[in-house]
């Protein structure tokens, strides 16, 4: 679906991207990972053609992100910015049928494919009974929860989240991995910028760990979440085991304290 090459972006005198390489297909869900400032978020804005590397080319199927109408890029690609907030005082309902503006012409009125996709994306998010709540009404979880709702609601092929479950209590934090997962399966591509290193391994097919703006691993969740990589980029020492649902990642200590 999209690919990246030699990307190298800066800002002001910090080159914070230096020949990164990327490549995504549908079905596949890959999570970023990496320490603070290793370049995550700096690496999805450019995936979805809202930072425009001074280096490199980024293509959306068979053409460059740089020659893609905006509209018809908003409905191939839904971003879901890291700890987006609402700020309007509208009702959720509202807020989450906004996904849909891509597909609608000025002044059209959204079709009956638009509420059910609006619909689909509350119930899939367990923001459905929250449809008529003022959004700046609820808690930071229940926000997190219809923003992503507004993205899916998008209906586009490729979904990229920076940090989708930060702020969500541990069953919601499941169940939002779960609908992403089962959101790739269905012939979509996901992106998702992870700190949860156990939530990255079971539930991504892909991981492409980050440091210092480059490539550090890429691969499986097996092949990434080693102890050599996990010390050479994060700084320590982890316990690394296998469950039933997939990897248990632990963090033990810092690994010069071994």
């Amino acid at each position: 679906m999209l690919t990246a090459t030699d990307i190298h972006l800066r800002r002001g005198d910090n080159t914070v991207l230096k020949g990164v390489d990327f490549h995504l297909s549908m079905g596949e869900m890959i999570g970023l990972i990496g320490p603070n400032g290793a370049g995550k978020t700096s690496l999805l804005r450019c995936l979805v053609g809202l930072e425009r590397p001074e280096r490199g080319e980024i293509r959306l199927g068979d053409k460059s992100l740089a020659h893609w109408p905006a509209r018809a890029l908003a409905s191939e690609i839904a971003y879901l910015a890291q700890s987006a907030a609402c700020h309007w005082p509208m009702a959720v309902e509202r807020i989450v049928a906004l996904g849909r503006l891509p597909h609608l012409g000025s002044w059209q009125s959204p079709a009956a494919t638009d509420v059910a996709a609006v619909k689909q994306a509350m119930a899939a998010t367990d923001v459905a009974h929250l449809r008529h709540r003022q959004a700046t009404a609820l808690s930071g979880g229940e926000q997190a929860r219809v923003q992503l709702a507004r993205s899916l609601a998008v209906g586009a092929r490729g979904l990229f989240a920076d940090e989708p479950v930060a702020g969500l209590d541990p069953g919601h934090q499941i169940q939002v991995m779960e609908l992403l997962r089962g959101h790739a399966r269905s012939g979509h591509a996901v992106v998702i910028v992870l700190h949860d290193l156990t939530l990255a391994a079971r539930y991504c097919s892909r991981l492409v760990l980050m440091a210092e703006g480059k490539v550090a691993a890429e691969g499986s969740p097996a092949e990434v979440m080693t102890p050599g990589n996990l010390a050479a980029v994060y700084g320590i020492a982890a316990r690394i085991e296998t469950h039933d649902t997939g990897l248990l990642v632990v963090p033990a200590g810092l690994a010069h304290s071994r």
